[in-house]
């Protein structure tokens, strides 16, 4: 799923700040590492690790982030809508299960 993402947005030139799940964030750290290692421009591709409500709101409510897309929970979902809506009102994609 992350490569769904990730491709896309780096193929239109977008910089990329990315939280993965706290439960398996090894894939996400491997795909940093093959980004770094295609020479990649350092901060294209930048992965916070940390507890979700806590990341996933900074990253929500940030000026600068014009789009989040987070695959999760319907509750989660939410929290990110809402937070979404007290900045800049950033597009949001929302996949979510139960």
């Amino acid at each position: 799923m992350l490569t769904w993402k990730l491709g896309p947005a780096l193929a239109c030139g977008n910089v990329i700040v990315l939280k993965p799940t706290e439960q398996k964030p090894l894939s996400a750290l491997y795909c940093a590492a093959l980004i770094k290692e295609a020479n990649f421009l350092q901060g294209v591709v930048n992965i916070i690790l940390g507890d979700g409500p806590e990341c996933g709101y900074a990253i929500s409510v940030h000026a600068h982030i014009g789009k989040v897309a987070c695959t999760g929970s319907v509750e989660v979902g939410k929290k990110i809508q809402e937070a979404a809506t007290k900045s800049n009102l950033k597009c949001v994609t929302l996949e979510l299960g139960q």
